[in-house]
């Protein structure tokens, strides 16, 4: 995950010149959520399952960094969170499944062949 200073350093600019700190920079998100799914496609579901924990503790390190005041938000965020990535791990279970079905030959639909 990257480290707080490094997002607090990652700035949006608001339009007037000035700089809000907003935190930005989810790069590795993405990057962790195309490597589980390429995970899942090899079938290695302990992998996806590791990927799973680490995008969960490290949402939940930004969000105590982020809502660190507000517990009641923070607990509410968490559990959309672990959601969102348990999803992730249900896709990718499923992507791991069909990965084993065997392959159909290619057909060609004639619909009205036999009309």
């Amino acid at each position: 995950m990257p480290s707080g200073k490094w997002l607090r350093s990652s700035r949006t600019p608001t339009g007037n010149g000035q700089d809000r700190g907003r935190y930005i920079g989810y790069g590795w998100v993405t990057n962790m959520l195309l490597e589980g799914a390429s995970q899942a496609v090899d079938g290695k579901t302990e992998s996806v399952h590791q990927i799973a924990q680490r995008l969960r503790t490290n949402h939940n390190a930004v969000l105590e960094a982020l809502l660190n005041s507000d517990l009641a938000r923070q607990a509410q965020v968490k559990q959309e969170v672990n959601y969102l990535v348990g999803e992730f791990v249900n896709l990718c279970q499923a992507i791991s499944v069909l990965e084993k079905l065997p392959r159909a030959p290619s057909m060609q639909w004639r619909v009205w062949e036999n009309v």
